[in-house]
């Protein structure tokens, strides 16, 4: 690995560990919202998934534009794919529960035309070890960790671009 992009990761996972708990989570924040789309079974997804094609259609989602009718049936599909797969959420990998929330948080966005409260989960390797840890937040939170880094590394770029040196006292 490059020095200079391993300088990138540690800003970014100094900033992830010290910006993140001062925004709060995002799943405290999802208690809070209305959803109006949000399954965790193949039992659950059909009747909910007709019912919301059903307004895109005629009813109380007929506004929406041709884009976001193909981006919420592109999700809707993308949702079915994944819960006939195990048929529960909870049953899924990791990597595929994150697609799971993530396609649900675009739909929701769009019905309810809130795309900066939208959830965005990633998953993202800790610095020191391979495992990867899921990490859920706003968009608007994604923004906030992405300017600090941003300014993190433009500190660095400042200050010359020196990282102190451990000494190793072997």
């Amino acid at each position: 690995m490059k020095f200079h992009t391993f300088i990138q990761r540690l800003a970014a996972a100094i900033v992830l560990t010290l910006v993140v708990p001062s925004i709060g989570l995002a799943s405290e924040m999802k208690t809070q919202k209305k959803w109006e789309f949000a399954v965790d079974s193949a039992a659950e997804f059909e009747p909910m998934a007709a019912e919301i094609r059903q307004e895109m259609e005629a009813g109380k989602y007929s506004h929406l534009a041709e884009r976001d009718r193909l981006a919420v049936d592109t999700d809707l599909n993308r949702v079915n794919r994944l819960l006939t797969k195990r048929d529960q959420r909870s049953k899924l990998a990791q990597s595929d529960q994150v697609e799971l929330v993530n396609a649900q948080e675009r739909i929701n966005a769009i019905l309810i035309d809130n795309d900066a409260d939208r959830i965005i989960c990633k998953l993202e390797a800790k610095v020191g070890t391979r495992m990867k840890t899921k990490n859920c937040l706003t968009v608007r939170e994604w923004a906030m960790v992405n300017a600090a880094a941003e300014r993190t590394m433009q500190d660095m770029r400042v200050g010359g671009g020196k990282v102190p040196q451990i000494e190793d006292n072997q």
